[in-house]
């Protein structure tokens, strides 16, 4: 066995997450704890024993963790806005004046758990006098975790007392997602510091999540679908495009972003085989992000998010990635040029709510169309059952339940949403032919527990039709 003790000596925790800085992250995530290591042995110049000591680190399998409580829901206290002075400018020398100096906001989210003591357990494990000795070393002089105002202290022991049983244990299906640690991160992230000394402003990238679930329970996770990695490109700069133009739009993203990525292209990025035919498997998927859903929406699409497969190999992946940051503009014909920005996932909290990958994954059992399904062939009239049967077939093939109940209407459940028939009227989507003659139709579907997103239904669910939202009774009454 081997354990590492995380004593917050405050008996506070203040660390923000990954992605919303206004929330704190509890329990710390083991991807948190191994980045405080590696900057410890960076800042302490220690030597290859302890180097090793973490690279075998890395390869562990996720450990189970003790947390008290295991989640936070509900327990965590409010975070205000706090306005802090920004660095000292290099050539405005009168902005050091404190009524001329610009000020930012900053959060502080805290909170204050029942025990001050976090395990992270690594049951099967066995591990040298050695290896034991330098991760010692190391962990000793971690001096916080998270924010500087949290100081910890950082133990290894080869047990752990009887009353710290795990709270937290690793599961596939489980719906609590933590950043864990895989082979490579420890290099990743000194070559993150060696180019940090140029770029203060880069971030770590996001790494390795793992699912958990409390200990000891059967706990079901909250379904979801196959695309669970999604990149948001916002419009920086061009013409104002309503939803309408969505399947266009997605389309000439989807070829850009194609001729951008390395070949030979992959299906997961394709869509095809190499024999040119499609492929069965789910790939990747271009989907326009609208401002709609309020009263003050005026359904101009606000940027593009695209979705990618969550069982793609990592170097595809990656080919997907290096294919999105060569893609700042985007060439529309007539109406000019796009100037587009690839918004990393730790700026995602202070984006507009319409560009937040959660506005479309939180979980919900209600959801609704934002851009209609195009039905790959049209429901008999006689029974509501077969516009069922086609969607749930729909909802299988992206990795979904069954819903238990769904209903075409005439107009979509959120504000500035257009009727079916004026997407139908894009000339793009009629020069299309194998959806311009389609049934195109806004739906709502319920399902009987909540389901995680991006919901994507129907024939054109990769080139932006078919996107779908949670809905709430409070948007239903903004909906006209």
């Amino acid at each position: 066995m081997l354990a590492l003790e995380v004593e917050y000596l405050m008996g506070r925790v203040i660390a923000a997450c990954h992605d919303d800085r206004r929330k704190v992250e509890w329990p710390p995530h083991p991807a948190r704890l191994f980045a405080a290591l590696v900057a410890a042995y960076k800042e302490c110049e220690f030597g290859e024993s302890v180097r090793q000591a973490l690279q075998w680190l890395e390869t562990l399998p996720e450990p189970k963790i003790y947390a008290d409580p295991p989640q936070i829901k509900g327990l965590g206290r409010d975070t205000h806005d706090v306005f802090v002075p920004v660095n000292d400018p290099k050539r405005n020398t009168i902005k050091l004046f404190p009524d001329r100096r610009s000020r930012q906001p900053r959060w502080f989210p805290a909170f204050t758990p029942t025990d001050s003591h976090v395990y992270f357990i690594w049951d099967e494990v066995s591990i040298d006098s050695q290896t034991e000795q330098a991760l010692q070393e190391v962990a000793q002089n971690v001096s916080y975790l998270g924010h500087s105002m949290s100081p910890v202290r950082v133990a290894v022991y080869l047990d752990v007392p009887s009353q710290k049983a795990p709270t937290l244990e690793p599961d596939p299906r489980g719906s609590i997602l933590l950043r864990t640690t895989a082979q490579g991160r420890l290099e990743y992230l000194e070559n993150l510091h060696q180019r940090r000394i140029e770029n203060a402003g880069l971030q770590p990238r996001l790494g390795r999540v793992s699912e958990y679930r409390l200990a000891g329970t059967n706990e079901t996770s909250v379904p979801r679908g196959f695309f669970q990695h999604i990149y948001v490109l916002r419009k920086e700069q061009g013409c104002r495009l309503p939803v309408e133009a969505a399947f266009g739009l997605c389309s000439l993203v989807r070829s850009a972003l194609m001729e951008r990525c390395a070949d030979p292209l992959p299906a997961s990025i394709s869509g095809h085989l190499e024999n040119g035919n499609p492929s069965p498997e789910p790939h990747m998927s271009v989907i326009p992000l609208a401002n709609v859903g309020h009263r003050h929406a005026d359904g101009n699409i606000m940027g593009i998010a695209v979705l990618f497969p969550e069982n793609a190999a990592a170097t595809e992946r990656k080919q997907l990635e290096q294919g999105l940051k060569r893609l700042d503009t985007l060439k529309l014909g007539i109406f000019g040029t796009w100037r587009l920005s690839l918004i990393e996932s730790e700026a995602f909290a202070g984006i507009a709510k319409t560009l937040r990958p959660d506005t479309y994954i939180d979980s919900s059992q209600h959801w609704a169309s934002v851009t209609p399904v195009a039905f790959g062939r049209h429901p008999k009239k006689q029974t509501g059952k077969d516009v069922w049967a086609l969607i749930a077939q729909n909802c299988r093939d992206i990795g979904l339940p069954e819903p238990v109940s769904v209903n075409i209407v005439r107009a979509g459940k959120f504000h500035a949403v257009p009727l079916a028939g004026e997407f139908k009227q894009s000339a793009d989507l009629q020069r299309c032919h194998y959806l311009k003659d389609k049934l195109l139709a806004h739906i709502e579907l319920s399902f009987d527990r909540p389901v995680s997103g991006p919901v994507i239904l129907g024939a054109g669910r990769f080139l932006g039709l078919g996107l779908c939202r949670p809905y709430r009774p409070k948007e239903i009454a903004h909906a006209g």
